[in-house]
């Protein structure tokens, strides 16, 4: 169904018939639900992780606390296992934490550096099942106990056009298991590792944005400004644009050969959970860069002097 029918259900369910932040209140547990219209909306489902969590037996120690304990916020991001996901754990890149059900090992996808044994505990069969539902209702992603301490699912889709069926009742009902479902968990002192591509990361984009934006300004102002006008003939826009093409035709050969060499590159850090997301944003970075500067290194040179 379409966001704007569940978005109507669920004021209908809060008692409200205006509004796109409002609170629905369902087996005890308050769910606030933010609505974000337009050609992209996105519905978003939240509540405070330790409002609802739930006691854990003292047998579930973890580095020696009473109790379960953790890095928080534990930032445990589900979503939809797709064949990338598949691929990547295959190929030895990510490594994932596995439940042992294989029907959600299959269709979800755990990405977090929360250690194994707080999530076994985090994801047990009811909050398996809540999960599976939300995404067989077509949430998108899920984060249990993100940087605020909430539990929060998150749906982002185009306006469809199928027939509304209504999931209003059956969203809130599973979300609230979910959340009822999450184990009280003690802050142990600390902070996750970032990923060790994340700085480079962080630097090859703001590199790779100042080249790829700064290549059109360079060809029009310098490489190829005698030749291109405010209006042009067909043959003084072929003339405009003629460097160009050699250039970014290489530029292109040049950033397919440097993105695979920076993929394999990236293979070093393998075995985290989000290894390929950072290993693929790290090449695509890395290719974005040489297209640019190869680009508009060869164009200049098949200008010739002006």
């Amino acid at each position: 169904m379409s966001e704007t029918e569940l978005v109507q259900e669920l004021r209908a369910l809060a008692g409200v018939k205006v509004g796109d932040s409002f609170e629905v209140l369902h087996d005890g547990v308050r769910i606030h639900v933010e609505y974000s219209g337009g050609s992209s909306s996105s519905l978003v489902l939240r509540v405070g992780y330790d409002v609802a969590a739930r006691e854990v037996a003292a047998a579930a120690g973890y580095r020696g606390h009473a109790g379960l304990a953790a890095i928080r916020p534990m930032a445990i991001a589900l979503r939809p296992e797709d064949d990338a996901n598949r691929m990547a754990k295959e190929g030895g890149i990510d490594v994932e934490f596995q439940t042992g059900d294989a029907a959600f090992d299959h269709a979800v996808y755990v990405d977090t550096l929360t250690p194994p044994n707080v999530l076994a505990h985090v994801l047990e069969a009811d909050a398996r099942r809540a999960v599976r539902e939300l995404f067989a209702l077509e949430f998108t992603s899920i984060i249990l106990d993100n940087d605020r301490r909430e539990v929060v699912a998150r749906m982002v889709t185009f306006p469809s056009r199928k027939p509304p069926e209504p999931t209003g009742a059956r969203a809130v009902d599973a979300f609230a298991r979910l959340a009822r479902a999450m184990p009280r968990v003690a802050t142990l002192a600390g902070e996750h590792p970032s990923h060790p591509l994340r700085g480079a990361n962080i630097a090859l984009g703001v590199v790779g944005a100042v080249t790829f934006f700064g290549a059109i300004p360079l060809y029009c102002g310098v490489i190829a400004g005698s030749r291109c006008q405010d209006e042009m003939s067909p043959s003084e826009a072929a003339t405009c644009l003629g460097p160009g093409i050699p250039g970014y035709v290489v530029g292109l050969l040049v950033a397919l050969v440097v993105g695979v060499l920076a993929s394999r590159y990236t293979r070093r850090y393998r075995g985290r959970s989000d290894s390929s997301r950072y290993g693929a944003t790290f090449a695509w970075l890395a290719a974005v860069i040489a297209f640019s500067v190869t680009g508009s290194l060869v164009s200049y040179l098949v200008a010739g002097p002006r």
